[in-house]
Parts: structure tokens; sequence; C-alpha cells
């Protein structure tokens, strides 16, 4: 569109909107030092025709934040615009807190070039912190891709599974209309050949994303709750016709909650933008009023030379209670990101205690060990999900405390790695455990774990590891014994025997991954009792609990097994790795070790 038909198009929209006195009353009592807060500009739009107005072309008028800035630009009050059609229900929609995208991507021969590689790779970004990205079948249950689509194929998909999200990559283009009326569909590959074009309007589009799903006996459709169409071409500034507004408006108007589409033309540039804001922010959880707002600026700061700000248009119905369901959806995607980024580091630390066998056995060519660097990067992915889920998570839940000691537990581990590659003091040396516990970052670290610990147990927790983890950090830090006494505290034990207690409830009551934990929990209370039991004693009972969570999880492949496995043996290489103990129990945990494998 030309800059002087924008600007003629802005005074009109800008015109009807200064009409609206509630709006103006917002705009006026807003204060801007309230932060986060925003306007949310409800345009409720009956006819489709009203969907052709640029609405978001309006400006600030007199008087009011910004005048003369786009209306939707300004930041001294955030407004964010969106459309809705009155006929479709917020009620009923439930933020997804488990994603399942698909992105549909079609360049017939008659059109240009679409960015699907690019693409594609943002929706991955976006996806990447809640996904093993080394894992193909993981991405593959997560993101499908559609290429050379034909609307066929895009019906055939929504009806086999239920997809939460749809990204639809295509080019705009004039389809025949009645009279004068010139009409805009998305260029899709024809079925009978797919080199030729198909023109599918709005309501051909609608048809095959509200699907009836395959095989449901209730023959329920299939409801993504976000679609968002980008709409560009192959060179750096759009110079097609983009699809309108009135796509976005049909695909509202059949029930889809959220749409995003574009009612000029995007540069490719703005198009790879809005899919990296727009996807890493709604699966982060965040709010969508929020995130359109955000998405303009971005647009509006990285692509000058086109308008592709405002060519962003948003149908919207939202629920009444969307803060809480953000809040959920925040939390549970950010206990994702951490557990996966916990996972990710176990699984490097593994691959590198492999290779530490494989060095010192000399049974293949020495790999290199693991740099200062390489640690802390992973120390920054671990911090960098913390610090979201302690933003994200409510106080106080037996979960929230759980994953918070368990995330300040691996950071430990990662420091104590760093600094084993610059301390004179070798995990051999008798004061290694003491060389680490004057690093005060490191001892920081399992301070506030032991607290998240105990906070968890206070909290109500039926299961043994958050009590058990408690002391085994308490005896780590060297303050199981009585003030001034040389003596296990009696507190200490008493504790210790609440936990046994809880361990063996576990066994006889829990499922089979309770019990799996709960006689790892048994084992780790036998070597924390030989500061005041008989060491045989200790020692027997500890081999004899090891053994019985390995058969354990051996006879019960539950999906998390493995990890369980690897995470039992992780606790009980970190007894010699931290220097924890007396040398009795450190030879112990060698023992045992070696019947469970840890080297």
């Amino acid at each position: 569109m030309a800059t002087f038909a924008m600007q003629d198009a802005a005074r009109e929209v800008s015109h009807l909107l200064e009409s609206i006195r509630s709006l103006t009353a917002e705009l006026a009592s807003s204060d801007p030092v309230e932060g986060q807060r925003i306007i949310h500009l409800r345009l409720v739009l009956s006819a489709s025709e009203l969907a052709l107005l640029p609405f978001e072309l309006a400006t600030s008028h007199v008087g009011m934040p910004g005048q003369g800035q786009p209306l939707a630009l300004q930041t001294v009050t955030p407004v964010c615009l969106t459309r809705e059609v009155r006929r479709v229900a917020a009620s009923t929609l439930e933020w997804p807190t488990k994603p399942r995208i698909l992105m549909v991507t079609a360049a017939p021969r008659e059109v240009s070039a679409v960015p699907a590689r690019e693409h594609e790779e943002k929706l991955k970004a976006a996806l990447a912190p809640y996904l093993d990205m080394d894992e193909p079948q993981e991405i593959e249950d997560h993101l499908t891709v559609l290429a050379e689509a034909t609307i066929e194929d895009v019906r055939e998909a929504c009806s086999k599974t239920a997809y939460t999200h749809i990204h639809i990559l295509a080019h705009g283009i004039a389809r025949d209309g009645t009279g004068d009326e010139a009409k805009y569909g998305l260029a899709f590959h024809a079925q009978q050949d797919r080199n030729e074009v198909d023109i599918v309007s709005g309501e051909r589009l609608a048809s095959a994303l509200r699907c009836h799903m395959r095989g449901d006996i209730e023959q329920v459709l299939s409801s993504p709750v976000v679609v968002s169409i980008a709409s560009c071409d192959s060179a750096n500034v759009g110079a097609v016709l983009a699809p309108g507004a009135s796509i976005a408006h049909a695909l509202h108007e059949q029930g889809i909650p959220l749409v995003v589409g574009s009612q000029f033309p995007l540069s490719v540039k703005g198009s790879i933008l809005l899919v990296e804001l727009l996807y890493r922010r709604l699966l982060a959880g965040d709010d969508p009023r929020i995130t359109v707002h955000d998405l303009r600026q971005a647009l509006y700061t990285a692509c000058p030379e086109s308008h592709d700000w405002a060519s962003v248009v948003v149908y919207a119905s939202l629920p009444g209670n969307l803060i809480e369901q953000l809040q959920q959806a925040r939390f549970e995607q950010a206990n994702q990101a951490l557990n996966m980024a916990m996972r990710h580091t176990a699984g490097v630390l593994q691959k590198e205690s492999n290779a530490a066998r494989s060095r010192r056995k000399g049974t293949k060519p020495p790999e290199p060990e693991m740099q200062s660097k390489d640690i802390n990067d992973l120390k920054q992915q671990i911090m960098q999900a913390m610090e979201r889920f302690e933003e994200a998570a409510p106080d106080g839940q037996i979960k929230t405390l759980g994953t918070l000691a368990s995330a300040r537990k691996q950071i430990a581990l990662l420091l104590s790695m760093e600094k084993s590659l610059s301390s004179p003091k070798t995990k051999e040396d008798p004061e290694w455990g003491d060389a680490l516990l004057d690093d005060e970052e490191f001892r920081t670290m399992l301070e506030t774990s032991r607290r998240y610990y105990y906070e968890c147990y206070k909290a109500g927790a039926r299961e043994a590891w958050p009590l058990v983890q408690y002391l085994a950090l308490t005896a780590g830090l060297k303050r199981e014994k009585g003030p001034g006494s040389s003596k296990v505290s009696k507190r200490f034990q008493r504790l210790w025997i609440a936990a046994g207690a809880l361990a063996r409830e576990n066994i006889r009551w829990g499922d089979a991954q309770q019990a799996a934990w709960a006689y790892g929990s048994l084992m780790e209370l036998s070597v924390l009792s030989m500061h005041w039991r008989d060491p045989k004693k200790c020692s027997s009972e500890a081999k004899l609990f090891a053994r019985q969570a390995i058969e354990h999880l051996d006879l019960n492949k539950y999906s998390d097994a493995e990890f369980d496995i690897f995470s039992l043996r992780r606790q009980l290489r970190r007894y010699n790795y931290w220097g924890w103990g007396t040398k009795e129990m450190l030879q112990l945990c060698r023992e045992i070790g070696e019947l469970i494998g840890v080297d």
C-alpha cells in the first residue's frame, strides 16, 4: 500500500476510534508508572466487510498519550488492538500447556518461494527449551511439517491429530470476486497437479482446520487454539498481495480463538521475526495481548522499510480467567524447561563419565575432556531456566520446592567440576571436600538446596526423598553434629528415623517409581548412619538396598526408569566427588558403586 494511501486510511480509522468515548477516558486516566498494564481494545466486528478496514494504523489523537504516534505502537500507555466476532465463545478456551504444532507451507510454481526452512528453524527454537532436540521422535511428536501442501493435506492432518497451534506460510493471491469486488485467498498446491495453484478462501481453510477428528466416537471437531498466517514474498520487502484480514476473520468466525494474520504484504524478514517472537512467547505462557504489542514494536524496529508492524491483524476471543490459565501454563512450561535443562546437563555429564572411563581403560581413542567453557554453558542454561521457574512457580508447593532444590544441587555439581579444572587439589585428596566448601558460591548453592528440601518435607511430602536429601546435604555441609559436640545430634537421628519410616511406607503403598526412590533412599540412609551405627551393619544394609533398587528398576520399566537408575548412580558418585563423609563412608559408596555399575 502506498504511503499516501496508508496515511489517508490511518486518518479515517483514527477519527473512528476517537469517537469511542470509553477509550478516550481510559487512555486519559491511565497511569504510565503502572508498569506492565496494557489496555486491551476489543473491536467486535459482525460484518466481514469491516475486517478490511486497517484499524491498526490508527494514531493517538490530541491530548492522549503518544499524541500523533501510531496508537498500537505508543508505549506511554500500551494498547493491544484485537478484533473479535461476537459469535465465538471464549469461555470454552483452555490455554494449551503441551503444544502440538502443525506447520503448513505452500509455494506452487506460479508464485515465488517462501522461507520455509527459516520458519521451521524458528519453530524448533521455540520448542527447544521443552524438548530433547537430539531425539528426532520427540521433535516429530510436537512439530509436524506439511511441505507443498494441498488443502486436502491440511484437512487430512487435522483429522488425525489434535493440533494446538497451526502456522501457515503461503502467498496471498487475488481470486475472482463478484462484480468489481476483489477477494484474496492463499496459494496452496492443487490436488490434481501440485505445480498448479489452488486459491483457498478463508471459508475453505476454516473447514479444513475445523474438521471432524477421525475415530472419535463423539465426533469432536479439531480445535486449534492458535492459527498464524504469514504471507510474504521471497524478496527482502514483500511485493505480493496479502490475503487481507478476511481470511483471519473467516477462521475466527468458525471458532478458532486466536488468529494472527497479515492485511498488507509481509517482508521475509518480518515474517521470520513474527514466527520467532510469537511462538517463543506463546509457548512460554506469556499473555497474548502483551505479546502482540511487543511484536508490533519489534517489527517496527527491525523492519523500518516496511509496514509489517501495521500488517499484523489479530482476532482474539479470550476467556475471563485467561490470567489464571496463563499462570498455570507459564508454570508448566517453566517446569518442563528446567527439567529439560537438568536432563540435558545430566546427559552431558554421563557422556563425560563414559568418556573418562574409556580414557582410563584405553578401550578407544581418548575423547577431549570437558573444558571450563562447556561447564559454564551448562551452568548458565540451568540458572536461566531456574530463574524463569522461580518467577512462574507458586509458593510453597512440594513440586516447586523439590525442583528448585534439585536444580541448585546440580549447579553445585557443575561448580565443583569447574573448580576441579583449576584447583591443585584432586578428588582423591583428603582436603578436596574442605576446599569445595570454602568456595562461597558452591556452599551457598548447597545451603539453599538443603533449605528447599526441608521446606518440601515440612510442606507435607509423603515421600522420603526430600528428607533424605536434606540429611545428605546436612552431613555434606558438616552440620550433622550438635553445637560444640563431636557426636551426631539427636535431631539428625530423629529425622533419619522419620525418613526411614517414610521410605518403607513408600515401598508398601507407593507406585513403581515411588518404591524405586524409596529403596535408593534406604540405601543412602544406611550410608549416612555410619556416623553413629555399626559400620558393618550399615554396609550390609546399604548394599542390600542398592541391589533391591536396581532389581526393582529393572523389573518395572516405567517411562523414567532408565533416568532413575542414572540418578541413583549419580547420587552415589557425588559422595566421592565432593568428598562427603568419613573414609569408611566413601569406601562403602565405592563398593556399592561397583555393585550397581558406578565407576
